[in-house]
């Protein structure tokens, strides 16, 4: 299991983290949320190494290996859709190249003794290596996600730099998934996808045995990936070992409790100040007040939720009354140099009209180009 203890990380004077500490079971699908800035981006940078903290540590087995699908942009690569996704199985293919040298010497003869003896056990052992890599099913693997991940056929041969970045993320994540990492983070994965593609990757992380930890503004993407939802603010964690839905719920249960809880702890505290205000002075009870003052000194004080939470408001003018039409267009064409993102399309938009009532999209026989 990846086990994180007492991690602590600074920024000048912000505290991100404070001795934060959880593990992830092999297999588990934990979703982390956080409101924007918590640092959900950069402990992923910590668990994948690229950043080091300033205290605590993060252990992993020694047979995991962690996969990471981050938000930044990648350098544009020439190598086509296949290249990189196949490189997916770079061991097996290794492998698989020195297994055919070996059968050719075995072929030619030209070994005996115990040159023979171990070339003969090196193919036995390489074999069932493959077969434990699936080199196999590699090719159909490989097709079958870029498939599910929006590709056709013809995209395959494509240098990837031919693609808009959106789409160059997905073959990225393409051979995220073909690497099958025993521990997967994905930040943000559907930012770059359609709805097809989503439900499919929904599909694929759910029947997969890796341990997936994932940062996703898609509510309905959390709830079809996750059992686990881990909530980082003010630089702790809340864990939830359940849905997001029974999340939500639970989170409001337990803002209810604290908020109580804090309430109830700050009448305790007014009633005993009062107390040692009163009788600070008296020689009689002057001890008493002194031992008061130790007891509130040493009180571990309930922080009221949301009282750290930044908000904004905002407040708009009502909006003026528009025409009837709001937009009315016909034969409507965009291209980029050769590629022809759409043509032809009418499209009409009424007022309170909340959808267009007419859209025709006149479209070639081929499929839409990747834009």
């Amino acid at each position: 299991m990846l086990l994180v203890s007492d991690l602590s990380l600074h920024f000048g004077d912000r505290t991100l983290f404070d001795n934060l500490s959880f593990s992830i079971q092999a297999g588990e699908k934990v979703a982390l949320i956080g409101r924007n800035g918590t640092g959900k981006t950069t402990l992923f940078r910590v668990l994948a190494g690229e950043i080091k903290p300033d205290g605590g540590r993060r252990e992993i087995p020694a047979d995991w290996r962690i996969g990471y699908l981050s938000q930044d942009i990648r350098p544009v690569r020439k190598e086509s859709v296949w290249d990189i996704a196949m490189a997916a199985f770079e061991e097996a293919r290794t492998i698989d190249q020195s297994l055919r040298q070996i059968e050719e010497k075995l072929t030619a003869n030209v070994l005996t003794g115990d040159a023979l003896e171990q070339a003969l056990v090196a193919l036995e052992d390489g074999h069932h290596r493959l077969h434990m890599l699936g080199w196999e099913q590699a090719e159909g693997e490989a097709a079958k996600v870029l498939k599910g991940l929006g590709f056709q056929q013809s995209d395959f041969q494509r240098p990837l730099n031919t693609f808009s970045g959106g789409w160059q993320v997905r073959v990225w994540l393409a051979k995220l998934l073909l690497e099958r990492p025993q521990f997967l983070m994905l930040d943000e994965p559907t930012n770059h996808l359609d709805i097809e593609a989503i439900l499919w990757l929904e599909q694929f992380l759910s029947k997969s045995e890796m341990a997936l930890l994932l940062v996703s503004h898609d509510r309905r993407f959390l709830e079809a990936c996750s059992t686990r939802i881990m909530e980082l603010q003010h630089g702790e964690l809340d864990d939830y070992h359940m849905s997001y839905s029974r999340y939500l719920d639970e989170r409001s249960l337990r803002f209810q409790q604290r908020l109580e809880a804090a309430e109830s702890q700050q009448r305790k505290i007014q009633q005993m100040q009062a107390t040692i205000d009163r009788f600070r002075a008296k020689a009689s009870k002057a001890s008493m007040a002194k031992s008061m003052e130790k007891q509130l000194a040493k009180m571990d004080v309930i922080d009221m939720p949301g009282s750290n939470d930044r908000s904004m408001n905002l407040r708009f003018a009502p909006a003026p009354r528009s025409g009837q039409v709001v937009f009315d267009g016909r034969s409507l064409k965009k291209v980029y140099g050769e590629k022809t993102v759409f043509s032809g399309v009418d499209l009409k938009i009424d007022r309170e009209i909340g959808l267009p009532l007419s859209v025709r999209m006149v479209r070639e026989r081929q499929r839409w180009p990747k834009w």
